[in-house]
């Protein structure tokens, strides 16, 4: 039985992987910095709705786009609670501090 699949291993040349890990690489091209900073708002404000305001963008968009983060990684950062706020689920968590690491190395980068 072979592992599954996991972006952060890199398989050798020539293993039966190649196929699945350069799937890997077109899937990860998918983020950008935006999704990184909605999601970590969304993240730290438990709130579309306050996030979308904090980030001047509707509620819809950033819900959107989310959605199609949390859906093209297979991941599943918060659920919604009944009272339109969210709840950051394990992954969420540590989503924040990649998000955070992420976005402060860009931004290191451009002032630098």
């Amino acid at each position: 039985m072979q592992p599954k699949y996991r972006a952060d291993v890199v398989p050798l040349i020539g293993s039966p992987q190649d196929e699945r890990f350069a799937e890997g690489f077109r899937m990860n091209d998918f983020a950008e910095f935006r999704h990184f900073k909605y999601l970590l708002e969304i993240l730290l404000q438990e709130s579309l709705r306050s996030a979308a305001d904090n980030l001047h963008t509707t509620s819809p968009n950033l819900c959107k786009q989310a959605q199609e983060f949390q859906e093209h990684f297979h991941l599943r950062l918060y659920r919604r609670l009944r009272d339109n706020r969210i709840a950051r689920t394990k992954t969420g968590t540590a989503c924040i501090a990649i998000a955070r690491g992420l976005l402060e190395h860009r931004d290191e980068a451009i002032t630098s």
